[in-house]
This record gives structure tokens, sequence and C-alpha cells, in this order.
């Protein structure tokens, strides 16, 4: 069969070091910023969200996915709690369907909810020195995954798209300007977007619209503490749990290398011998593991580090379960 056509970008190699060896700063482009106020807002959402919503104070949040009744991914988010509201922070491909999804179930509820990507944008600073490079410009960070902390207009989380360590400031969208200045004065480059994609999927951490889809069940995606255990009914708790309980998950997300010249793109389908078990989700190129990188979607027995796949459509490609 004919060769599958890379669709990877040659990436700049100043802000890759940057994120892999420092801090950088890149924007998120497009996200959704939803504010869920309202005396009911932590039990609506506690009851739309796999996290457990209910055990967080003011300061704190967690990273979850929005379900549906079969229990496949609507969309994700960065939930952040504020003293008198709830932050909700998604990928632009799941903004509307976020929204679509709290407006049908909010009925009884004494919740409600409001657009800020009008007013505010996001820019992420990840990399290992990243928390030492902000401290120059600020002077409290958040301390806990997810934690987040009013600005004097915006917010700052700990959160990070890349898999590196790394922050989200949310600030006021004529304000960015006098950003990208403080944080170029506090000795953190730009990165640009295929750059930050490079990292991310060469630290396995699939992104919602990309890797993660409505095809997939919640337990599938493969992200540790992103579904919470026993805090109660959420929608499309019945499908999580019985995929749980009586062991019938089949695949799930997992990481994958592949030789750097090989000619693999998304869509690429992944044999265990004559037996089909995979399929390739992204690739990028790695420049730290000399080869090419990528997430794909994989069935549990084959998913596991060090167990090589086939891939037919490109004559004697193997792909590699990486750690």
């Amino acid at each position: 069969m004919p060769e599958i056509a890379i669709t990877t970008t040659p990436i700049k190699m100043s802000g890759y070091r940057a994120l892999t060896e420092a801090a950088a700063w890149f924007r998120l482009p497009g996200r959704g910023l939803l504010a869920v106020s309202g005396e009911d807002r932590v039990r609506f959402l506690n009851a739309m969200l796999t996290g457990d919503v209910r055990k967080l104070s003011a300061g704190e949040g967690c990273y979850a996915f929005s379900l549906d009744a079969r229990g496949r991914v609507v969309s994700d988010a960065g939930v952040y709690v504020l003293e008198s509201e709830i932050l909700l922070d998604t990928e632009p491909e799941g903004t509307v369907a976020l929204r679509d999804h709290l407006e049908r179930h909010l009925i009884a509820d004494d919740a409600e909810w409001r657009a800020l990507e009008d007013a505010f944008c996001a820019i992420a600073v990840e990399g290992p020195q990243s928390e030492e490079r902000l401290r120059a410009i600020l002077a409290e960070l958040p301390v806990q995954p997810y934690g987040v902390i009013a600005l004097a207009s915006g917010w700052i989380a700990r959160i990070a798209s890349t898999g590196l360590a790394g922050f989200r400031l949310w600030i006021p969208i004529t304000d960015l300007t006098l950003w990208i200045e403080r944080l170029s004065a506090a000795g953190i480059p730009p990165a640009a977007p295929e750059e930050a994609r490079c990292v991310r999927i060469e630290n396995g951490k699939p992104r919602f619209g990309e890797e993660i889809t409505i095809r997939f069940l919640g337990p599938e995606i493969n992200l540790s503490g992103t579904i919470a255990t026993g805090k109660g009914c959420y929608l499309g708790q019945e499908v999580v749990e019985r995929v749980r309980s009586r062991n019938l998950l089949t695949r799930v997300l997992a990481p994958i290398t592949m030789p750097e010249r090989t000619r693999v793109a998304a869509g690429a389908k992944l044999f265990d011998g004559e037996r089909r078990v995979g399929e390739v989700l992204s690739v990028a190129c790695s420049p730290r593991n000399g080869a090419l990188r990528g997430i794909a979607s994989v069935a549990l027995p084959q998913a596991v580090p060090g167990v090589t796949l086939q891939c037919a459509q490109v004559a004697g490609c193997e792909v590699t379960i990486a750690s």
C-alpha cells in the first residue's frame, strides 16, 4: 500500500529549547472561559463533570471531562474555584459543546454561566524554570496543581498543556502587549505553536480536539486523576462504573515512537501480526528522541511500554509503545 505523507511541521529550535530547558510563553488562541455562578454552582458542576468539584475550596481546581450519557467525552475543562464563581477553561474544539451541554441540563439548579473569552485571552508559560522566571514579575503563584490566584486583572492557574511544569495566564486582551513585554523582561522568550505541540506529543499528553474526541469513553483517555471515584452521580457515571467494575476497558491512549524517516501520519492503523489493534492519532518530529513521537489508541493488552506493532500502510514500519 502507498505510504502516508507526514503531516508534521519542522520546528524552530529556539522556542523548543526554551520550553524543554528553561521556560517559554506561547498563546493559546480560541480557548473558551466560562464563569459559573449561583448558589447551586458546585452541585450543578459536580453532576456535569468527572472531577469532584465538591471537595474543592476557593483557590483550588482540577482537570475534568464532561461526558454524555454514553460515557463519551464531550469536552474537557480546567476547573478553577474562586470565592463566588467557578471558572471553566476549555479547548477551542470543546467550548461550544460544553456550553450546549451545560445549558441542556441546567433546569432547576440556581446556577448560570457567562462567557469571558471576548474580554480575556490565555497565555501559557511552561518549562522547567517557568516558576522561577515568573517569580521575577509575580509575587505569588498557585502552589497546588490546578490552583488559581487572582491577578490585578485576570487569573493565573498552575496548569500546563505540554506535560511540563507550567502556568496559564488569563489576562485582559487589552493588556496582551504589556504582558508580553513583562515576560520578555523576565527572560521568558516566545515559542511557536508547532514547538509547543511537539513538546506535548513528546510527553505523551493528549489534547481535546486532536487525540481526545467524542469517539472515546472517559476511561479510555488514560489520564490519571481525571475521573474521580466515589463522588456520587454525574452524567456518564453509569457507563464509567460499568467499565471499571466489569473490567470492560478494551483500549487506551498511549504514547508511541517510530524511526525518524518513517512516513506515518494520523489515521494509520496498527497491527499485532494480522490483528488490528490500534490507530495513530497524532505524530510529531521529536528532536529529543531523534525519532517520530505520537499518540495512538491501542488495545489494552498491547498498550505496554516496549511492545512493537506494525503499521501496514508503511512497508516495514515498526511502532513501539513508549513509556
